[in-house]
């Protein structure tokens, strides 16, 4: 998308837009897809270093791991 790549051309996390993509995915059904976008979300929150979004990006990570009925990875 062009938000990303304008994130990282400025060298911004696009930890936030993969969330939102993951929030999407999830709301139209495809919690696989959403899944794999919040994977991201946490990799690029983690490389940011910026503590709110990694907290966030794990959460969100979280919650979808409970609506796809693994309990164990949402712990």
């Amino acid at each position: 998308s062009t938000s990303i790549k304008l994130a990282r051309h400025h060298q911004q996390s696009t930890a936030r837009q993969n969330q939102v993509f993951a929030d999407i995915e999830f709301v139209t059904g495809n919690i696989e897809n959403a899944v794999r976008y919040q994977l991201q979300a946490v990799d690029d929150a983690e490389r940011s270093g910026i503590r709110p979004q990694v907290s966030v990006a794990y959460m969100k990570l979280g919650d979808l791991y409970l609506a796809w009925g693994d309990r164990k990875r949402a712990n």
